[in-house]
Order: structure tokens, then sequence, then C-alpha cells
């Protein structure tokens, strides 16, 4: 436990993505102390079209005929942290805000995760000391935009600063970075700007107590809208996409040399695996400690019957164990459409398979997130709790193989199997292990875009 914040630079933001891409997790008190209880079943509530939730696994979802036990052991993980049991988790907070909360829901928020997001609910420097006084190893970071300036100034400032943000040929203000819309955006090469935001970040780390920044909207691997309308003043046409990256770049580099190299900064967002190969995004691990993943199950536009094709999903899992092999931290961010789920039990599938996708290249250096988004209400989604990450993994055993079509991860008290291919797949297991109900099993058939556990006996 003593190295685990070390190794764990991790952070995450992840993104959240949600209006700024930015993973979310908006906690409500009451739902909240309940969910703090780590039951298997995690926030399972009253399901109808609008409440959706990760549930314990049924014979629709598994290979084999299982059923959970409530009062299984193996799921019983009281009195160990997430990072105990090999599941670096992250929660971004929104809400309640920071004077509502007590310093018993704190300390309980702490011991949960590993990562806690400081975003709109604006935990104070006092309230960061009592969550780390709960989990040493706990990552507190604030989450910042470099396009849009949320968190570091206001509207007020914006309005009296017009000769910082993006101006259109003639002069008009520019709205929008990937995707049109009425977000204001600072020039990324504007000096002025560059101070501004650097200075609030130094403030975050040696006044506020956090251990460092995500900062959201930095288009490594997005392209801008088009036509984007926003004059490069350098160049005094439209910026490209390039010529983004190439500023935000630079400018970063002046973050990181700010704030010292014992300091957190994660990007949002290199979306997914393809995207982070493609796109040479593994430059910005230069100026930065790591990268959120927002599209890591999929673009938010896919509804949970849409899968990635067997070489899509493998670009993800390589994107995982890439970064971390350059040093850097990886945040996987399942983001769920909430107006897009086509059933319990599909989402039950599709949010299984997404972790154990995460968990075949799960590394010292990532995390993980689970976000539910409704566009209609980005902020008041409650705070999920997937009974898969009370299950004892433990440390890995080496690396990922495949049998077949379908790949296997060894874990020091499991093992986990997920079949991206369109065909099912008879597995050996190799031995006699537990499925989660008790039942001995020494091998499983593995239905198509499937994620299967099993336990160590």
């Amino acid at each position: 436990m003593k190295n685990q914040k070390a190794i764990l630079g991790v952070f995450v933001v992840i993104a959240l993505g949600l209006g700024a891409l930015m993973v979310i997790y908006v906690v409500k008190r009451p739902l909240f102390l309940r969910m703090m209880g780590l039951s298997h079943e995690g926030s399972v509530a009253g399901i109808n079209s609008s409440n959706f939730r990760p549930t314990k696994p049924n014979v629709t979802n598994a290979p084999v005929n299982t059923s959970v036990n409530s009062s299984s052991p193996t799921l019983n993980s009281e009195g160990t942290t997430p990072l105990e049991r090999g599941v670096p988790i992250v929660a971004t907070i929104d809400a309640p805000k920071a004077g509502e909360w007590t310093t018993e829901e704190l300390q309980t928020l702490a011991r949960t995760y590993s990562v806690v997001g400081n975003r709109r609910a604006k935990f104070t420097k006092e309230q960061i000391t009592v969550m780390k006084a709960a989990n040493s190893d706990l990552i507190v970071h604030r989450y910042t935009n470099i396009a849009s300036g949320f968190n570091v100034v206001n509207d007020a400032f914006r309005n009296a600063h017009p000769e910082l943000l993006l101006k259109t040929a003639s002069g008009e203000l520019h709205h929008g970075l990937v995707t049109k819309n009425n977000e204001l955006i600072f020039d990324p090469g504007n000096e002025t700007w560059r101070k501004i935001f650097i200075d609030d970040a130094i403030k975050a780390v040696t006044e506020d107590g956090h251990d460092g920044i995500m900062i959201d909207e930095t288009a490594i691997v997005n392209r801008l809208f088009e036509p984007f309308t926003g004059i490069n003043p350098r160049t005094n046409k439209p910026f490209t996409s390039e010529e983004w990256r190439d500023e935000v770049y630079e400018f970063l580099g002046e973050v990181k040399a700010a704030l010292g190299s014992d300091k957190i900064i994660i990007l949002n967002s290199v979306a997914y695996g393809e995207a982070y190969f493609d796109q040479g995004a593994e430059r910005f691990l230069n100026v930065s400690t790591g990268f959120s993943a927002e599209g890591f199950k999929g673009p938010i536009s896919w509804d949970t019957t849409r899968y990635p094709s067997e070489s899509q999903w493998l670009k993800n899992v390589e994107m995982v164990t890439s970064v971390q092999e350059k040093g850097g931290t990886i945040v996987a961010v399942a983001k769920y459409d909430m107006a897009l789920i086509t059933s319990q039990e599909d989402l039950d599938a599709h949010a299984l398979f997404t972790w154990l996708t995460f968990m075949l290249g799960k590394g010292d250096k990532s995390a993980y997130v689970y976000n539910e988004y409704d566009k209609k209400d980005p902020f008041g989604a409650e705070l999920p709790y997937p009974w898969y990450w009370n299950v004892n993994y433990g440390a890995p055993v080496g690396t990922y193989t495949k049998d077949g079509g379908v790949y296997l991860r060894e874990f020091e008290r499991a093992k986990i199997l997920v079949n991206p291919g369109t065909t099912a797949q008879e597995v050996q297991l190799g031995g006699t292990y537990t499925t989660l109900d008790g039942t001995s099993v020494t091998s499983v058939t593995m239905q198509p875009h499937r994620g299967f556990i099993v336990l160590k006996p």
C-alpha cells in the first residue's frame, strides 16, 4: 500500500465527458450512503426506462447457468480498498456541493474509490485533507478545461476579455471546438491566457490540496468541427486540427514545467484505441501524466446492442498496455447514453464485457470509470457501483493470452474471459474453477460479445 499512490499515477478524469466530455458521477446523499455499503448488487434500483444499472449476473449474460448468491463470501469485500481487490476505480463528483458533505460521507467516499475528481462539487482543502486521512493512497484531482476555461474563469471574465477568445473572420466571437455549440474558446497560443491557466493550476496543487489536474478539450485525437471559423492569430486563417494540437502541445509543456514532474496531468481524451494509434497521441505523454479514453466502450452514440469489431476491440486493449509501457497512465471510460439502453439485459452484458476488456490490459498505471449519461440532465445521474468491482481479483499474473477466439487473463484469485467475436467459443480452463454462485467448472462456452469471471478455488 505504501507505494500504491506512486504506482497509480492514475488520475482520472475521465472524462468525463459530459458536456465537455468528462466523466461525471453525481452523488445524491440518500443513495450515496446506501451504495457505499458495497453490496454485490451495487446500485441496483427499480428498473424502468429511465433508470438502468448493471445488475448481478444471470443465465442470459453468463456462459454457464449461474446466479449470484447474495451471501456469497467471494463478493463480500468489506474492509478492503479497491486497490487491495485489484480494482482501480474513479469517481468524479459534481454534487452535492462541498458544503453539503458530512465528514462521514467524505471518509466513505475516500475509502471506496482510488481517485476522486473534484469538478462541480468544489471540495475545499480541508475536505480533501479529511478524505486523505481516511485513505492515504487516494488521489484527488481538479477538473479544468483548456479550451473553455471552465473551473478556471467565469463568464464575467470572458465578457471582460474578448481579446483572449477566438474570433471569426468578421470579428465575432467563435463558438465550439470539436462540436458546434455555444461554448466560447480561448486562444491556446495567447500568452496571457496561458499564464492565467497555469497560475490557476499551480494554485490547485500548492494551495488547494489537489494531487494534480485533469485537462479537458485538448482535442489531441478529435478533429475540430468543420467548417471551423475560429481564426488562428498566428496565420490569420481558421485553425486546423493539426495547428490546434501543436499549440496545445506547446501550452501543455509549459503547464508541466510549472507544476513539476510529481504532479498529475491527465488529458481528455484519446477517445479509443484506433484514434490513439492513428493520430499519434503518444507524443502527448511527453507533456502529461497520461490520458483518459472516453470512447473505450465505443462511441456514445452506440446503443447497448452494438459492439466494436474484434480488430477495433483489440486496439482498445493494446492502447491500455501501450500507454503504460511508455510510462503513462490510462483511464478507460465506459460511457453509456441512458437514452440508448436497449434493455437491462443488454446493458448488463455490455458493461461487464467492457469492464473485462479493461482488465485484460490493466496494470499499475490504469484506472476505470463507469459513466451513465443523460443528455437531458447531464449532472443528475446517481453514482453506480457495479457488482463486479467487489470481486477480489488480486494482482494480475502475467499478460493476457488467447485460446481460439477467447482472450483470457489470470489474476491471483480469479480468471477473466472475453469473447469479442461473433461466434460462440468453448474454452478449457486448465483446471477447476468456481463460478460466482459456487459451481465448479473446468470449461465454459462463451457466447459472442460476452465477458465472464471464474474464481480460483
